[in-house]
Formats: C-alpha cells, structure tokens, sequence
C-alpha cells in the first residue's frame, strides 16, 4: 500500500499560492498522505531531517514540497503514476527569464546545464545524455532508494547547493532521475516564475 510523507522544509513561513496547492491536492488525492515539517535557516539540515523521519515511519515515499511552489491538484497522482525510484517537475530560478542551474545532464563525462526547450513528456535522458540533476522543490522519493544508501543524504557544499548535491549523489549510485515536464511547477519570488 502507497503511504506518502509529504515533507516541508522551511526557513520562515510558505507562500500561500503554495498553500492553496497543496490544499487543492489534499482535496484531489485518495490514498495516505501524512505532512512532516522541519524548519530552521539550513535548507540541507531540512532535509536531512524529514529524510530520517520518513525512512523511521511506515512511509513507502517522500514527496518534497518547497514553500515557494505551485502546481496543479493532481500533481501527487502524476508523481506516484510514472512508478520510478526518483521523479520531480520542473521550473525554474527566481531570476528573469529563467536560470536552469538546477537541471542538469551528463555530456562528455561533465555535469552541463540543460537549457530549454525541455522534452514534453517524462524523460530521464536528452540525445543520449543522462539527466543528472534536477530541483528538489517538487520532487518524489521512493524511499526504497534511501534505504539502501547511507547518509547523510543533503550536504550543501560549495558552489552547489543541496539539491545538485543530493541528485548527483544519486546519480553516483546509479539512481536513475526522472523529470516531468507537463507537470506546471510555478516558483514564487517576487513574481511567478514559471516554464513558458
């Protein structure tokens, strides 16, 4: 049976565009679903934390959700569908016209940025280069995976940050990482920023 962690990592409060997501997909939703939060001013730490907590219940995944994410009330439904170890929508930095310093590929042995146009369905590679990383905003876990790997899962080392860390972890240990594109992920900051 499906029983789904929804995991909040937080520094200071959530929008409430995400909010009325996540209320949306409460109400859109049929199967178990059970909301860990940890907050503090490390993002890694977070994490970490709601990582532990899931593996210690009876979760069978972790969906992470950021306080500053919108996507539409079946997004959890789509997530759960595809039945792959790691899955996540995507969207972009908070900065004008988009930085994709979160989606990355491996091409000839290095980590590269993978800009738009993204594929429109789920992919996990792009002309035969393997995708690598992408952001932990909106991502889903099986937490089989984690079980089978030591922690800690989260670092946050620079100049990447937890989530580059942690997908190219996985990568590392041959996790394949998948990305929904279809999937409308929005990400607030002082406006919404979002795929065109």
């Amino acid at each position: 049976m499906t029983k789904v962690a929804l995991g909040i990592a937080y520094y200071r409060s959530m929008s409430m565009p995400t909010f009325n997501s996540l209320w949306r997909v409460a109400r859109y939703y049929r199967g178990k679903l059970d909301v860990l939060t940890e907050g503090s001013c490390y993002v890694h730490w977070n994490r970490e934390e709601l990582a532990e907590k899931a593996l210690k219940g009876d979760y069978t995944h972790l969906w992470f959700v950021d306080t500053d994410v919108t996507f539409p009330p079946d997004t959890l439904d789509r997530l759960l569908a595809h039945n792959v170890e790691i899955v996540g929508g995507y969207y972009p930095g908070r900065v004008q016209n988009g930085a994709f310093d979160t989606l990355k590929i491996i091409k000839d042995g290095v980590i590269t940025p993978f800009p738009p146009p993204l594929p429109d369905k789920l992919f996990q590679s792009v002309d035969g280069y393997e995708l690598v990383t992408i952001p932990t905003g909106c991502m889903l876990i099986r937490l089989d995976v984690l079980k089978k790997l030591n922690p800690p899962y989260f670092r946050c080392e620079r100049p990447v940050g937890e989530d580059v860390f942690f997908c190219a972890w996985l990568h590392n240990a041959d996790v394949k990482i998948w990305c929904d594109p279809t999937i409308k992920v929005g990400h607030w900051g002082e406006k919404l920023y979002e795929m065109e």
